[in-house]
């Protein structure tokens, strides 16, 4: 369970860096957080709503501080969902947790969370705790996470977030885009100049 804020003024920033694999696996993650929270503040149409998990966690904590914070998760969750059917093969592909999203929207567990009108500090739910942006973290956490895969990640019909781009650069190794925007690795050969 997480919210990859990568981006923390730009839910739907936050949503195009992931890969291909995590926006699907986010999508439910998301209407799952958004579920809890629905329960935790007793909405009327709760019944409606995945059943409630991770009441402790740091990221429902954080979504409990404010409405706007409960607004920025539903803003991620449905640039989620626009990802997923922008990246589906299947074109203008279904979600099945799409519909929590669009029950959310009616204000009604928004007005229910505490009316501070601004985002508080991003939960950091990362292995990265010491780190003082919470974005840097979250970005740390997802580069450990792919360059620890065995097959690279992908980025089906977009292209990798420019802090990746940048980190494998930064490491000598180069991308290498594939289609569908599969981005490999090799080392960057230094090329003399023959005098």
């Amino acid at each position: 369970m997480n919210i990859f804020a990568t981006y923390v003024d730009d839910p739907e920033k936050s949503a195009k860096a992931l890969d291909t694999i995590r926006v699907n696996k986010m999508v439910t993650e998301t209407a799952q957080l958004v579920s809890t929270v629905a329960w935790l503040v007793d909405a009327p149409d709760k019944d409606c709503y995945y059943k409630p998990g991770w009441q402790s966690h740091p990221c429902t904590k954080w979504i409990l501080q404010s409405n706007y914070n409960f607004e920025w998760l539903l803003e991620h969750g449905k640039a989620l969902v626009s990802e997923f059917s922008h990246r589906s093969p299947k074109r203008n592909a279904y979600h099945q947790s799409e519909y929590i999203f669009s029950m959310a929207e009616d204000g009604e567990i928004s007005t229910r969370l505490p009316q501070i009108n601004k985002l508080t500090p991003h939960a950091n739910a990362t292995i990265f705790k010491t780190e003082k942006s919470v974005e840097v973290a979250y970005r740390k956490h997802l580069i450990n996470k792919w360059t620890s895969f065995v097959q690279p990640p992908v980025w089906y019909r977009r292209g990798a977030p420019e802090f990746y781009v940048d980190y494998l650069r930064s490491v000598g190794a180069l991308p290498v885009l594939h289609s569908g925007s599969q981005i490999n690795t090799r080392p960057i050969k230094e090329t003399r100049k023959e005098s």
